[in-house]
């Protein structure tokens, strides 16, 4: 669902909200079905503002409260292992500027952070999410005509892994 209105001219916040409901069914050969649930609740507040004719930006946040359910959760064996959750926020800032009638730079910022490591450490499961991310692009578009456009694109792209479950952090470009 998604609620949006416009209390002025170049301004347009909007909020919405996704429901997930997914089913995953594993089988190993010789081994009985087994199923995974899991159930995302992801609400999303838009705020866009059109500076100019040439320029839009928009600011955007992001909530994803999920939980993930397996088997495990009903074993005695396993010690009742909880459902796993993964709480993720995510920020977002574009730009998008029409410097001329053919050319076109686009930009974004966005910030991700999981902080739900070891949710359930009293049952010494190391269960949860805990990473920062933060994604950089940019992308200049030119129109040789009507139909035709070329671009050039670049993105940076860093990763800072959880230091008691993971490698290490890392880079991409």
């Amino acid at each position: 669902s998604r609620l949006s209105f416009k209390p002025h001219l170049r301004l347009h916040p909007s909020l919405r909200y996704q429901l997930r409901d997914d089913d995953f069914f594993t089988r190993v050969e010789a081994e009985p079905i087994v199923e995974t649930g899991m159930l995302s609740h992801i609400v999303t507040a838009d705020l866009s503002w059109q500076a100019s004719e040439k320029l839009l930006t928009t600011v955007s946040f992001s909530r994803q409260m999920a939980s993930v359910t397996t088997p495990a959760r009903y074993a005695a064996a396993a010690g009742n292992t909880p459902t796993f959750n993964a709480d993720v926020n995510t920020w977002l800032l574009s730009a998008d500027c029409a410097t001329t009638p053919k050319l076109t730079l686009t930009g974004a910022a966005q910030y991700t952070r999981a902080d739900n490591f070891n949710d359930f450490a009293d049952t010494g499961l190391p269960l949860g999410v805990e990473s920062e991310q933060v994604d950089l692009t940019g992308r200049m578009t030119y129109a040789v005509d009507r139909d035709a456009s070329v671009s050039v694109e670049y993105g940076f792209y860093h990763y800072l892994a959880n230091s008691s479950a993971e490698a290490g952090d890392y880079d991409a470009h």
